[in-house]
């Protein structure tokens, strides 16, 4: 065998290689997606309260004023408000686009 032969022997097994370790980088990184999709979330949220310490004070006063279990449960309920809230926009434009797309 040549030495042209064995270099091209040898680029096969490295470009086989690499699309290997491509594929197993692209599952590693569709497996990531959601954690990392949670954690900027976190992260806007943060940037989110420190824009607004007033706001973000005002909730912890009504926290300390109201009994802590209350405040819980209000928190929870405030926060499904929102989901839902969340949700209806995005089937409200889900919706838009599909008519605004059939018309």
């Amino acid at each position: 065998m040549g030495r042209f032969e064995q270099l091209s022997h040898r680029k096969a097994r490295l470009a086989a290689a690499a699309a290997e370790q491509r594929q197993a980088i692209a599952q590693t990184a569709l497996a990531l997606r959601r954690p990392l999709s949670w954690a900027d979330r976190g992260v806007a949220l943060l940037a989110y309260a420190k824009a607004r310490p007033v706001l973000v004070a005002a909730i912890a006063a009504a926290a300390v004023a109201v009994k802590p279990a209350r405040a819980l449960a209000l928190g929870r309920r405030a926060f499904s408000v929102w989901r839902g809230a969340r949700m209806a926009r995005a089937l409200l434009a889900l919706l838009q686009a599909r008519l605004g797309g059939a018309a």
